[in-house]
């Protein structure tokens, strides 16, 4: 009896495991969709970062980032040739329980190589994950592409 509720346990723990997805975004420089996940433990405490590109259908790009990898503002978003274009960083007061700060930071002239930054915050509300810009959940965002004479060299803007 003690092996079968053990086991019953097991699966009920298990089954709050989960990637929970919290950002579709797009943008004005081709048709690709990235999807933003936060995958999380039997506890629901985050416990890696989850990138998925697709296009046309097809698979483009996966990746998963560990919370040290975030935490050290190695989360990309979007690459391109050498370029890290956006990426994302957990701020130090991001708890893997509760949530957090999270910094956005995007390549907004690679001839100047200017980056820009934006504040948004991950939280934990319930069972599930959410991004929050200016305190108000959002799940899109577009990136605007910073062209000149029509050659994409950055990120104009992110709206969400």
């Amino acid at each position: 009896m003690k092996t079968l509720l053990a086991i019953g346990l097991s699966l009920s723990l298990s089954a709050f495991a989960a990637s929970h997805k919290v950002l579709t975004v797009t943008s004005d420089r081709d048709q690709d969709t990235t999807i933003l996940s936060v995958e999380t433990n039997a506890n629901g405490e985050a416990t890696a970062l989850k990138v998925v590109t697709t296009g046309n259908g097809l698979l483009v790009n996966s990746a998963s980032f560990t919370m040290e990898q975030a935490r050290a503002g190695r989360a990309i978003l979007f690459k391109s040739d050498k370029y890290e274009v956006i990426r994302l960083g957990l701020e130090s007061r991001f708890e893997p329980i509760y949530g957090g700060p999270v910094k956005l930071d995007y390549l907004a002239n690679g001839i100047t190589s200017s980056r820009k930054k934006m504040a948004l915050e991950a939280v934990r509300e319930g069972d599930r994950w959410v991004v929050k810009f200016n305190g108000a959940t959002v799940t899109k965002a577009f990136v605007k592409s910073n062209k000149v004479i029509g050659k994409v060299i950055g990120v104009s803007s992110i709206t969400f």
